[in-house]
């Protein structure tokens, strides 16, 4: 939940004197972060299991710092998500098969940029579709 204080989105109300504007370095959350997290959220709910997002909004500087593209989508907004394995939708534990039936999914629900990764699939709401594997094998 958002809190205001002298027109800053408070972290909370037990930490009054930080605004996530000061956190997370120019991020405010817009349409777009809106529609991909009700995606996600919907993404989530089919999967019926949990999801870890190891990566979301970056600022230039995190975004160099880590090597990220020049032009990353993590730096209006994006999710990198690696996938619980304990989902009904896999009938055994394997994240590669995991990773292949969430992008499939989230195609579907309408996720503009789709990555698949060895460990983690990238979804990000760009306004074009994207696809691209950067997998080992």
């Amino acid at each position: 939940m958002f809190h205001m204080k002298r027109g800053r989105l408070q972290l909370r109300e037990d930490i009054p004197n930080f605004s996530w504007e000061e956190v997370l370095g120019g991020f405010k959350p817009d349409e777009r972060f809106w529609k991909h997290m009700m995606l996600l959220q919907q993404l989530r709910d089919w999967w019926d299991a949990p999801f870890r997002i190891t990566s979301g909004f970056r600022s230039e500087k995190h975004n160099e710092a880590i090597g990220g593209a020049n032009k990353s989508q993590h730096k209006i907004f994006a999710t990198d998500i690696i996938p619980s394995v304990k989902s009904h939708h896999l009938k055994k534990q394997n994240l590669p098969l995991a990773i292949e039936k969430i992008a499939d999914k989230a195609d579907d629900l309408g996720f503009d940029g789709i990555g698949y990764y060895d460990l983690f699939i990238h979804l990000d709401m760009r306004g074009k579709k994207a696809r691209w594997d950067n997998r080992s094998k």
